[in-house]
């Protein structure tokens, strides 16, 4: 899936956590010493605390020798020193995917406290820059957030209120967190920490990777699938609550911008990109005209299942379109022909 890399193991799914808790940490620092209503910081401020509580208990090893002042927590300095240590033996491309986690969830869940787009533009840096990414490369990543929200209008997904400057909530207001995977590496500590979806929402932004990391930048989908099971990816989608599913898209469109199309990505090409969403388009396809034989025409099942569909086919659409401008920009040739598989039954 990723260059060098596999499933992660115990040892890197931990980890994983530890960069997700200090990048939402330093972003949430950011965005609270931002926000200029006097309520809202001292809310923002008392997450934090609560926050840095849940990621210092969860890693007490590797954060032993962050000091907290006022019960704040440690600085920026130190959190950012950390944060480099912590990711700085990943590859670029899993670097990559905990800023795409960190962009696609919310600072502060699972509290639900305004955030300005500008304000969130700024504090991205704080985490894009120590893991290696530059100017250009984080305005691409945030052109792809919001064409994925505008082509989303207008479902539950709002277009970002260009006066206010708000973001909307993409993973929070439908957030189902299941249990962490079993750690034994870690020797327990994060296990007990992390029990509670709460918990976990706070450590993580309301990303599902806290809770599975081979859920990292949405690559997930297009991962090989396995023999016994080839529509295990539509099943794991499906099972979804719909926002999530559209966040797990949405992270899939941003993998393919800043990992598959800079070749990081081991042996994934657009091209196999955009034929591993035709095949769940199929699969969930056929799994809607299953369910009309089977319901109303109004049924919520139906609707469901038809959004989840729109959600994929946008994708795809957004994927094929910007391999297209690309070639266009280099005047190289890609192969992003589909493969049309056959409908599931």
């Amino acid at each position: 899936m990723f260059e060098h890399e596999g499933t992660m193991p115990g040892t890197d799914a931990h980890m994983y956590r530890l960069g997700l808790g200090l990048a939402t940490l330093l972003m949430a620092i950011q965005l609270t010493e931002k926000e200029p209503d006097e309520r809202r910081r001292a809310r923002k401020q008392s997450v934090l605390q609560e926050k840095w509580a849940v990621l210092r208990s969860t890693f007490p090893d590797e954060l032993a020798d962050l000091q907290g002042y006022g019960g704040t927590g440690p600085s920026v300095r130190q959190l950012t020193a950390a944060f480099e240590r912590a990711t700085g033996p990943w590859s670029a491309a899993r670097r990559r995917a905990l800023l795409i986690d960190v962009l696609m969830g919310d600072p502060f869940a699972p509290y639900e406290l305004k955030v300005s787009v500008e304000h969130a533009q700024n504090a991205v840096h704080s985490v894009a820059v120590p893991i290696g990414l530059d100017d250009d490369e984080i305005t691409r990543l945030w052109l792809v957030w919001n064409d994925a929200l505008t082509a989303y209008r207008p479902s539950r997904w709002r277009k970002p209120d260009q006066t206010s400057k708000n973001i909307p909530a993409l993973t929070t207001g439908e957030l189902v967190l299941p249990p962490p995977r079993a750690d034994t590496t870690s020797g327990g500590a994060s296990a007990d920490a992390l029990a509670s979806d709460h918990n976990l929402a706070l450590l993580a932004g309301g990303s599902l990777s806290a809770s599975d990391v081979e859920m990292a930048g949405g690559m997930w989908l297009v991962a090989p699938q396995p023999e016994d099971e080839p529509a295990a990816a539509a099943r794991r989608l499906l099972a979804l609550e719909l926002a999530n599913a559209r966040t797990e898209l949405v992270k899939l469109q941003m993998s393919h911008a800043l990992v598959v199309q800079p070749g990081l990505a081991d042996a994934v090409t657009t091209g196999a990109v955009i034929e591993a969403l035709g095949a769940i388009h199929a699969r969930v396809a056929g799994q809607l005209d299953a369910e009309r034989e089977r319901n109303d025409d109004d049924a919520q099942r139906i609707r469901t299942l038809q959004e989840m569909l729109n959600a994929i086919q946008l994708a795809e659409e957004q994927i094929e379109r910007a391999a297209a401008a690309a070639t266009a920009s280099s005047g190289t040739t890609e192969d992003i022909r589909r493969t049309a598989p056959e409908p599931a039954t």
